[in-house]
């Protein structure tokens, strides 16, 4: 940083006079925490090995450059490789190193030390050994086949023709770390279909196994806020000075500043260049809003939401025929309880006790010693001696997410709780998830919430009591009057069966029935115990209970959640609705099954037009965007029964007076 701060000119725009000029290196924010994230694997001794999610114009790939060309200028037999996605980039790219060793000082770098070839693939050559080799990725046939570079930048990958046997089959294999080694990849998202799925796979793998340390490859997101130099410019804020005095900001304005608030308090490195108490600035607000409205009137607002992303999630935007527009899910993160305090930091556990394997433990340097941990006692069966859990708080890290409870509230007596289960086979790797959501009731007042999550890619259903239990029985309640037990909704493949009878066997007595309600989806499904997603029940999932989020009857708080409901979308046969490709739909379709079997009874009323569950799920109006609804009918689901049974009013009883059942209610 020293040399690139006292001996480094760059080609910028002057402000005045619009034409470019030279002038001496200043870092930017966006470039501050890259350096940072640099200094921390060299000082464990680590390869610089880095994949970079970024918006627009952060000056990313400059930065690159610079380091680059300090490796090469200051390293002996330093052997480079610079790619983008097509020859004008690349030569874009070059042109930053050779214009920072043209202005070096003569005693700093001699004309002689080095060569600048124009017409050769290996553009520039020093008289210490190294040297530097332009290519693109239009036109190769795999990346540095027979070199062995140690230093690497490839730019704007989904671009690039053949990335997957460029990068992953070609360059990594040639690829050995050492502490010398630098090796860089960035883009800006575009989308996670056609080109852009290689880089939403990438990065959403980076994500998901380099906090276990099973991939080489650094993930890190750089959010549209850092560029505070260029979003706004000084020239575009003065041309805008008198409106901004009198602007009010759109409530989908002051969601976004909330959102990207969030994002940085939880994001280590953002609060350090940003601040703690972080708010955005109002200049840049404005910007973003009249930006934001002239690409959403051109119905291009995900392309903006690509380019200018506040979070991982709301980068990778979904084309297709899918259960929400692109300005819905916008409003679903807005709209996100963010998660519960405990004892002055986020609730995010790890879990321990009977049961429980080691190495699905939390690890020691995980847990925040500072918090005091939950204390679970688990004694449903009496002729069993007692299961003791603990929940231990965890440090947060938003890219940490397997085998971690995220709780957005914590129990209460009031309430009634249900967990949905949705079990996989536990091969890490293979895609599927276990997850277990907690699902709040709607009552008279509060509309339906999911206030937990936990999900984890290394553990089957088989191996799920320990955890059900333990999260089941913290949002059960126990008193001298009654006994308040979770639902616990268990999807019955991949041995959901088994789960629900060692629940069963452990003294759990609340499960999910099929009401009589919808006995004609299939004649043998009343009274039978567990959820069966099957081409008679995911209808009603995809119906009703995407109505009700969509209403504001239901609140999803999870992001990661969210994002698996955006991805979910009608094939082109018109076949089911679920996640295409290699994305997940398990946090979704439990989140919907979920709350299903706590307003079973509520939502065939509103399939009858009942005016009572009419005015109960209508109480809670939102203001989403309700321009366009993708999936089926509401009709298509709802299955009509001759004659209502007497419980009906019963179960409408629960959500107007919020009424706990009492122990004869539950036998």
């Amino acid at each position: 940083m020293y040399w690139a701060t006292h001996y480094v000119f760059i080609r910028s725009e002057a402000e005045e006079s619009q034409t470019d000029i030279i002038s001496l290196f200043k870092p930017w924010i966006s470039q501050l925490i890259i350096h940072d994230m640099w200094s921390e694997a060299e000082e464990r001794g680590f390869a610089i090995m880095m994949l970079y999610l970024k918006a627009r114009q952060l000056g990313v790939s400059l930065f690159n450059e610079l380091a680059i060309a300090h490796r090469v200028q200051f390293y002996s037999h330093i052997n480079a490789l610079i790619a983008s996605s097509d020859p004008d980039k690349t030569k874009k790219m070059a042109g930053m190193m050779k214009l920072a060793w043209e202005k070096q000082p003569v005693w700093l770098l001699a004309p002689q030390e080095y060569r600048i070839s124009e017409s050769k693939e290996v553009w520039a050559t020093f008289i210490n050994g190294s040297s530097v080799t332009c290519q693109h990725g239009t036109a190769m046939s795999g990346v540095a086949r027979g070199e062995t570079p140690n230093v690497f930048h490839g730019s704007e990958l989904p671009d690039w023709r053949n990335p997957s046997e460029d990068v992953d089959a070609s360059l990594l294999n040639a690829f050995h770390e050492t502490p010398r080694s630098f090796f860089v990849l960035e883009s800006t998202a575009k989308g996670k279909t056609g080109k852009g799925k290689y880089w939403y796979d990438k990065y959403k793998y980076a994500e998901k196994w380099y906090p276990r340390n099973k991939t080489r490859l650094r993930p890190t997101f750089l959010p549209w806020i850092v560029g505070v130099d260029i979003y706004p410019t000084a020239t575009w804020a003065r041309q805008h000075v008198q409106d901004m005095a009198t602007w009010k900001p759109k409530e989908v304005t002051e969601d976004h500043a909330k959102r990207c608030r969030e994002y940085v308090a939880e994001t280590p490195l953002l609060r350090k260049y940003l601040g703690r108490n972080y708010e955005v600035p109002k200049a840049q607000l404005y910007w973003w809003e009249t930006t934001r409205q002239e690409f959403e009137e051109r119905g291009e607002l995900y392309k903006f939401l690509e380019e200018m992303p506040a979070t991982p999630e709301e980068a990778f935007q979904i084309s297709g025929l899918t259960l929400f527009s692109v300005a819905q899910v916008e409003w679903l993160h807005n709209h996100t309880r963010p998660l519960a305090d405990w004892h002055g930091g986020p609730a995010v556990f790890g879990i321990i006790g009977d049961g429980i394997p080691v190495e699905d433990e939390p690890l020691l340097r995980e847990i925040d010693s500072t918090r005091p941990y939950i204390t679970i006692k688990v004694d449903w069966d009496f002729d069993s001696e007692p299961k003791v859990y603990r929940f231990m708080p965890l440090k947060h890290d938003p890219d940490l997410w397997n085998s971690r409870l995220f709780i957005y509230e914590m129990p209460n007596s009031i309430d009634l709780y249900a967990t949905a289960i949705d079990g996989s086979e536990g091969l890490e790797g293979e895609g599927d998830n276990s997850v277990i959501q907690v699902i709040k009731k709607m009552s008279s007042i509060n509309p339906a919430e999911q206030v937990a999550e936990f999900c984890t890619n290394s553990l089957s259903i088989a191996e799920l009591l320990p955890f059900s239990l333990a999260i089941g029985t913290l949002y059960s309640q126990v008193s001298q009057n009654s006994i308040n037990q979770c639902r616990q909704v268990i999807e019955t493949a991949f041995g959901g069966f088994g789960l629900q009878h060692q629940l069963r066997l452990a003294g759990w007595r609340e499960f999910h029935f099929w009401s009589g309600a919808y006995m004609d989806i299939k004649r043998k499904t009343p009274g039978k115990m567990g959820w069966e997603t099957n081409r008679w029940t995911r209808p009603l999932l995809m119906t009703q209970c995407i109505k009700a989020i969509k209403d504001g009857a239901y609140r999803i708080n999870s992001h990661r959640c969210i994002d698996e409901l955006a991805s979910m979308q009608r094939g082109k046969d018109n076949d089911k609705i679920e996640a295409k490709g290699d994305d997940c739909d398990d946090r979704a379709v439990s989140s919907l099954f979920g709350f299903f079997s706590l307003h079973d009874w509520e939502l065939y009323l509103m399939g009858q037009n009942d005016p009572r569950a009419i005015k109960m799920f209508s109480q809670f109006g939102t203001e989403m965007p309700q321009e366009e609804v993708q999936a089926s009918s509401l009709n298509e689901a709802i299955v009509r029964v001759e004659k209502r049974r007497e419980t009906i009013g019963l179960s409408l009883g629960h959500i107007y007076n919020a009424k706990l059942p009492t122990l004869d209610d539950n036998l």
